[in-house]
């Protein structure tokens, strides 16, 4: 995933929230960010518990993280500013789609409507997320270490199946 990273664009961030139960009993949303994208040293919360979604960022692009408050909307606003979504899980997730577990996903929103209509692109993450894709073909089509593959947890996947994974990500199938 590191390698994918367009060295032009660096460097890169990483950045998420740490949620914890707020008064009203509601999700509250504590950011971090770290200077480096080292998801070994980042990859768990002060806690002990693993960190799932962590996003990747670049000052390049971005001319700076949302801000650093608790809340319920900082991974959204991430989402919506074009930043690279790594879920990192260390045991399986049912997240997008139920019933399919999942350990590993690299997403990217690549274009939002603003509330005036306005079609907001950002178009070098998602050329940054479209590298990274790409060098995850080329390893999916290899065994995998035996948990933490990129794409499926250490099954390898023809050039086939990656393609009909992708053509029905493309079209929301």
């Amino acid at each position: 995933m590191q390698a994918g990273l367009i060295e032009e664009f660096g460097p890169w961030r990483l950045t998420g929230s740490d949620a914890t139960v707020g008064a009203d009993g509601g999700r509250v949303e504590n950011p971090w960010l770290a200077d480096e994208v080292t998801f070994d040293r980042h990859g768990h919360q002060p806690s002990g518990t693993p960190r799932i979604n962590m996003w990747v960022w670049s000052p390049a692009l971005t001319r700076s993280h949302p801000p650093l408050s608790a809340g319920r909307k900082y991974e959204s606003i991430c989402s919506l500013n074009g930043f690279l979504l790594i879920q990192h899980a260390t045991a399986p997730m049912y997240y997008p789609v139920p019933r399919r577990a999942t350990t590993r996903e690299v997403c990217v929103v690549d274009a939002v409507y603003t509330n005036s209509g306005e079609l907001v692109t950002y178009p070098h993450y998602l050329n940054v997320w479209q590298r990274i894709a790409r060098r995850l073909r080329k390893t999916a089509d290899r065994p995998g270490p035996p948990h933490g593959h990129p794409l499926i947890d250490g099954y390898p996947w023809s050039a086939a199946a990656i393609t009909e994974a992708l053509t029905a990500m493309e079209h929301g199938t």
